[in-house]
């Protein structure tokens, strides 16, 4: 069944943009038309209030709190750490279940629901302040 862009409610200015783009692709409107909404519905959208926070997420897969006995400053100095552990309690720092840090946020990262993991920010390391402060994001080099 074809159907031509006059028969979909767009405006001129929606009905000029998707001609242009589809003598720009080279393809029918309805491809053009198809794969902007495939895009639009596989983005990231904004979080709502109803859907689970990361924090939560977190909390819920006991990610949070994993590190026993350490500083309760987590921002010092690796050094710091090393010495405090060694000097202050004779031992390593333990994480619950003996089970390295790595492991236990790559068990937390692959247990997540597919629908919340692919809410995450891909950029979230190199975005941070944007995500956490709501500042503008920075520049990509």
């Amino acid at each position: 069944m074809s159907i031509s862009p006059d028969q979909i409610a767009l405006t001129p200015d929606q009905q000029q943009q998707l001609a242009r783009l589809a003598e720009q692709s080279g393809k029918p409107w309805d491809a053009v038309l198809a794969e902007a909404l495939s895009s639009y519905e596989h983005a990231p959208r904004p979080q709502t209030e109803s859907a689970e926070s990361v924090f939560d997420a977190m909390i819920r897969l006991g990610v949070l709190g994993a590190v026993k006995d350490g500083p309760l400053d987590l921002s010092t100095k690796p050094e710091y750490m090393e010495r405090v552990a060694a000097e202050e309690r004779g031992e390593s720092l333990q994480l619950v279940e003996g089970k390295p840090l790595w492991q236990v946020v790559a068990e937390a990262a692959a247990a997540l629901p597919a629908e919340i993991a692919e809410r995450l920010p891909t950029d979230g390391a190199e975005q941070h302040d944007h995500y956490i402060y709501g500042v503008p994001r920075r520049p990509q080099p």
